[in-house]
C-alpha cells in the first residue's frame, strides 16, 4: 500500500518569525486519518526567522530528529550547520530547546519525532556536522550507531538521499516494514506519483524496490524512514 501526503495537506502553525507545516495532527490540527505512521509520531517543518525560534519539542519518551536544511541551528550544543543533524534521545524528560535561527540568514529544519523502543530511557543527544551532497543514499541514523550514524533507541533508520537529473535512487523495500519518505528539496518521480518538496510518500505491506528518480533539471533531496512494521 502506497499514500500520497501532500504537502498542501499538512497543518500549518505560525507565529512571529515562525512558519511551521505538519504532517500529522498537531496542535490546531486534528485529523483522525493521520495521527503518525507507526512510531513516526511527528514530521514538522518549520521556517524560523533570523532571531526566531520554533517551539521546543516534545521532553519525554521520544527521539527527536532535526535536519537542518538551510541556515544554522543553535542550540545548547553550539550552532549546527546545514546539512547537519542532532539527534535528542528525551527519555525520561529533559529540558530541550526550541530551533533557534542563527547566522544572517532563515533557518529550515525538518523535525521527527520516533517513539523509542523502551520508555524512561536515560536522556542523551548527540549531532553529525555533516550529510552528504553527494548522489545516493546516506545513512543518518541507525539502532546502533553503524557507520557513524546517530544511535536512535528503536528499529528505525533514517537516510538521506540527493538525486540528481537522469539519476535514480532504489531502495529494498521489506513487507514487515513501514516507510515513509520526506521530500526536501526539488521534485521526485516515484513510479506514477510526482512529488514536490513538502509531499511525502508512506508505504507498508509492500516489498521489493522503491525507486525514486529526478522530477526536474534540478534533482531532489528526500529524507527516508525505514521502520518498524
Amino acid at each position: 500500500m502506497r499514500l500520497l501526503r501532500s504537502g498542501q495537506q499538512r497543518g500549518r502553525t505560525t507565529a512571529p518569525g515562525l512558519d511551521g507545516r505538519s504532517a500529522f495532527s498537531s496542535g490546531d490540527l486534528h485529523d483522525p486519518a493521520w495521527m503518525g505512521f507507526g512510531v513516526l509520531r511527528a514530521c514538522h517543518e518549520y521556517r524560523v526567522a533570523v532571531g526566531g525560534r520554533a517551539p521546543p519539542p516534545a521532553r519525554a519518551n521520544m527521539e527527536i530528529l532535526t535536519f537542518v536544511l538551510d541556515g544554522t541551528l543553535r542550540d545548547a550544543h553550539g550552532d549546527l550547520h546545514a546539512p547537519g543533524v542532532a539527534w535528542a534521545g528525551a527519555g525520561a524528560g529533559t529540558e530541550l530547546d526550541g530551533c533557534l535561527a542563527a547566522g544572517d540568514r532563515t533557518l529550515h529544519v525538518l523535525q521527527a519525532w520516533i517513539q523509542p523502543a523502551h520508555v524512561n530511557l536515560p536522556p542523551v543527544a548527540a549531532r553529525i556536522a555533516g550529510t552528504t551532497t553527494g548522489d545516493g543514499w546516506q545513512l543518518v541514523a541507525a539502532p546502533d550507531g553503524a557507520g557513524g550514524a546517530l544511535p536512535v533507541r528503536q528499529q528505525a533508520w533514517a537516510w538521506r538521499g540527493r538525486v540528481a537529473d537522469g539519476a535514480a535512487l532504489v531502495f529494498e523495500m521489506r513487507v514487515d516494514r513501514r516507510y515513509w519518505m520526506q521530500v526536501v528539496g526539488g521534485a521526485l518521480q516515484c513510479g506514477a506519483e510526482r512529488l514536490q518538496a513538502g509531499d511525502a510518500l508512506a508505504c507498508y505491506g509492500e516489498a521489493g524496490a522503491l525507486c525514486v528518480q529526478a522530477g526536474s533539471a534540478a534533482g531532489g533531496d528526500v529524507l527516508l524512514f525505514d521502520l518498524p512494521g
